[in-house]
């Protein structure tokens, strides 16, 4: 009866982990192709910015961070309230794995 119990309890941490995963994104599948030539692309064209080798340590991970919400849900994740969006989603997915 206790593993029973114990079984039930992990399914259910497996299962809210799968829901936090959904909500990051985007509650569908992704186009992994579509999403690694985003990514490709934003990061080749990233040099092209004026001034991006002083750029501090932060800006250089929340721009990446950005590239990658967009890359997995472009409708959810863009501009700056599909960032927020994304970091929150990410957030919660990083507590959940």
């Amino acid at each position: 009866m206790r593993d029973e119990a114990k079984d039930r309890n992990e399914g259910e941490k497996q299962d809210g982990a799968r829901d936090r995963t959904g909500a990051l994104l985007g509650g569908r599948k992704v186009n992994i192709r579509r999403a690694v030539k985003y990514l490709k692309h934003y990061m080749q064209t990233y040099m092209a910015q004026e001034g991006w080798e002083d750029y501090a340590t932060q800006i250089l991970v929340d721009d990446v961070l950005y590239a990658l919400g967009v890359a997995i849900s472009p409708g959810r994740y863009r501009y700056a309230a599909g960032f927020r969006r994304f970091k929150a989603d990410l957030a919660e997915y990083l507590k959940a794995t």
